[in-house]
């Protein structure tokens, strides 16, 4: 008998038992043992082989995807500054589009001319975090200044539409301004997008 004793199944096993009791032949049970090693050892094979092959189909990125993976990288930390602002106090005042409702009046036409009137101040350029963070969302920047000129597009309205520095609203958007402002310096997206450090994102 083999040190360790015989290698084979159970259904090997059986084969070798026979119906009157007696013990298989030394010749079959080698052979039985030689089986179960070669199975094994195909098993082996098999398992290095997968092995290799999900390695070779795992191909280096491409230029194009390398910049698609760190704008979405650079995206992920905006979106960390973006979800901290609309947890402000101070931003109940520019979760959704300003739109004709957001103004007062007698009638509708009086409603129209105000926000027509808003829409001439501000630029023709209205934005708010609820358009802001849909975009994010849905992948709408290429690139994360874009994001940042959008969240500024915000405050830039707040001032020019709500001349009174004293005023509620007012006072509220210089307060979630300076926090983005604050949040968007300490991330240093902007200083990674224009030095283009992919690598130390990427992991």
């Amino acid at each position: 008998i083999p040190e360790g004793g015989w290698q084979f199944t159970s259904a090997q096993a059986q084969e070798l038992v026979v119906s009157d009791g007696k013990k298989p032949s030394s010749k079959k049970a080698k052979h039985v043992a030689k089986q179960g090693a070669d199975s094994k050892e195909d098993g082996g094979k098999s398992l290095y082989s997968k092995l290799l092959s999900e390695a070779a189909k795992e191909k280096p990125m491409t230029e194009e995807e390398k910049k698609q993976k760190f704008v979405e990288e650079l995206m992920r930390l905006a979106s960390k500054i973006l979800n901290g602002l609309r947890q402000h106090r101070a931003a109940a005042y520019f979760m959704k589009p300003v739109s004709v409702l957001s103004f007062g009046g007698e009638t509708q036409e009086q409603k129209e001319k105000a926000f027509n009137q808003y829409l001439e101040i501000v630029g023709g350029k209205p934005m708010d975090l609820g358009t802001v963070t849909e975009r994010a969302r849905g992948g709408k920047y290429d690139n994360p200044l874009n994001f940042r000129d959008d969240m500024r597009q915000i405050f830039i309205n707040c001032r020019k539409f709500n001349t009174d520095p004293e005023s509620i609203v007012s006072k509220a958007g210089e307060k979630l301004s300076e926090t983005f402002e604050t949040r968007w310096k300490e991330s240093g997206i902007e200083e990674l997008w224009e030095a283009g450090e992919i690598r130390p994102l990427i992991h």
